[in-house]
């Protein structure tokens, strides 16, 4: 994808983040850090400005010596040092709980109307799903969405896919208790 069109669509994907009514009213947002170089979608401006705004932003960082486990750490605004994969994470910190968690936007190579996804292949995210209430979003270009994929019976779906054009919710998500969500539709 050329880089004028990943931005651009990358800040369409983002602005209709912003206009989910769930993320507008969460008070902590569970993220992956984008790696550009690979073209996922450009989340860091839409994390900038919530973080601005007063929301608490969680990121990842692979927790050492336990496989398909992610630890859960609050973003400072700082940039990130390189850890595991490669990837950019935050340092070691106070490992959030994932029941606190309001929104979890999850990395996706591709996903299907069903809500199923296709990660990196490394099970973390399926590991952790399970373990949060929250509304699980996937950012998403046009262009990775398929009409289905293969599931595996670890394979945790989502609950809404957002692209540059569009946005999916999934039916079966499910109500989170104490919370108020709108019915969701395909």
């Amino acid at each position: 994808m050329p880089e004028d069109v990943h931005a651009a669509a990358s800040a369409a994907i983002c602005d209709h983040l912003l206009n989910l009514p769930e993320v507008a009213a969460a008070r902590i947002v569970h993220t992956f850090w984008p790696s550009v170089a690979r073209r996922e979608v450009d989340l860091r401006p839409l994390l900038r400005r919530l973080h601005a705004q007063g929301v608490t932003i969680v990121l990842p960082r692979v927790a050492a010596h336990e496989p398909r486990r992610m630890a859960h750490h609050a973003w400072d605004g700082t940039p990130l040092p390189v850890g595991a994969f490669g990837l950019e994470e935050p340092p070691e910190g106070e490992d959030l709980p994932p029941e606190t968690f309001d929104v979890v936007l999850v990395p996706a190579l591709a996903a299907d109307r069903r809500g199923v996804r296709l990660g990196y292949g490394k099970g973390f995210y399926d590991a952790f799903l399970p373990h949060t209430p929250a509304l699980r979003v996937v950012p998403l270009f046009d262009a990775c969405l398929a009409e289905a994929l293969p599931a595996e019976p670890h394979d945790e779906p989502v609950h809404v896919i957002v692209t540059e054009t569009q946005t999916l919710r999934i039916s079966s998500a499910p109500l989170q208790k104490g919370r108020n969500r709108t019915t969701f539709e395909t």
